[in-house]
């Protein structure tokens, strides 16, 4: 008895493997040839970028530059669609100022950024600010929003809704319900 267990143990798994194998191979056999593909053209897509790189100068010196991980330009439309922004402000006095967005458009003609989705911008100085969308006039140099507004240094955090900010100048104006805390280190202990 043991010995027929000892030859029926192997002899169940060959065949099981072999059993396996033949599913495996029929599978794949009868699936190979019907595998479709379907591609669709969206005619209204004129060109589709991956890494966008995107630059403005002035008097020959760069404004700033824009990157996008993905930007489409559709026919319809005057303006591209963008995905996972970065923009870099040149500032005159050769400070650069960082802006990251979730997405946002851009419109070449009217020379005009609208951007959103966890706006983040930080300064030379070290200041970061945080809101909801921007809108950036490039030709102006101007960059304002509606939505609330975070403000954060080392000395101070500032909160308020609405603000505009001039690049060139770094002149900054909040709009409504500001609200500053002033963080003096001679009292932290």
């Amino acid at each position: 008895m043991k010995k027929i267990a000892q030859l029926v143990l192997p002899a169940f798994i060959i065949i099981s493997l072999a059993g396996l194998v033949i599913l495996v191979s029929l599978y794949y056999r009868t699936n190979s040839g019907k595998k479709e593909v379907i591609l669709t053209e969206d005619k209204d897509i004129g060109v589709k970028i991956d890494d966008l790189n995107y630059s403005n100068t002035r008097d020959g010196r760069t404004v700033w530059k824009l990157k996008a991980k993905e930007a489409t330009r559709f026919k319809s439309r005057e303006s591209m669609v963008l995905n996972g922004i970065k923009l870099l402000f040149y500032a005159k006095d050769g400070g650069v100022f960082t802006m990251k967005a979730r997405d946002g458009t851009y419109n070449e003609s009217k020379k005009l950024l609208l951007a959103g989705g966890d706006v983040v911008v930080l300064s030379p100085e070290g200041f970061t600010l945080k809101t909801d969308s921007i809108r950036y006039e490039t030709a102006s140099g101007r960059i304002t929003s509606k939505d609330p507004v975070s403000i954060t240094t080392k000395s101070m955090d500032v909160q308020g809704v609405g603000f505009s900010v001039n690049i060139e100048s770094g002149n900054m104006f909040i709009k409504h319900n500001v609200r500053a805390v002033i963080r003096d280190e001679r009292f932290d202990g």
